[in-house]
């Protein structure tokens, strides 16, 4: 990505991952907090484009059973917020 400006507010920016919505959305302030699923960097991607802090927890720290699994031995749901005592409040919230 070299020569790109990473940001939610620049044009023709690529968030990346399955859980880009989320994240653009805590970005734009939209919602306070976002919930995102990873199997493969769609938590860790769209957190590194858009700005924004992702808490990817350990797997079974929140559930996954509402989750589409990917490889459910690999699965794990987390945050996508503006603030880190948001994403601390909302893992906090749904963890098991």
């Amino acid at each position: 990505m070299e020569g790109h400006i990473l940001s939610t507010y620049y044009p023709n920016q690529t968030p990346a991952g399955s859980s880009s919505g989320s994240a653009v959305g805590a970005a734009l302030e939209l919602a306070n907090a976002a919930i995102g699923t990873e199997t493969s960097g769609s938590i860790r991607g769209p957190v590194e484009l858009s700005n924004v802090i992702g808490f990817k927890p350990s797997r079974g720290l929140i559930g996954t059973d509402w989750a589409i699994p990917i490889l459910s031995r690999q699965d794990v749901t987390g945050t996508l917020t503006g603030a880190d005592r948001d994403a601390a409040y909302l893992s906090n919230r749904i963890s098991c």
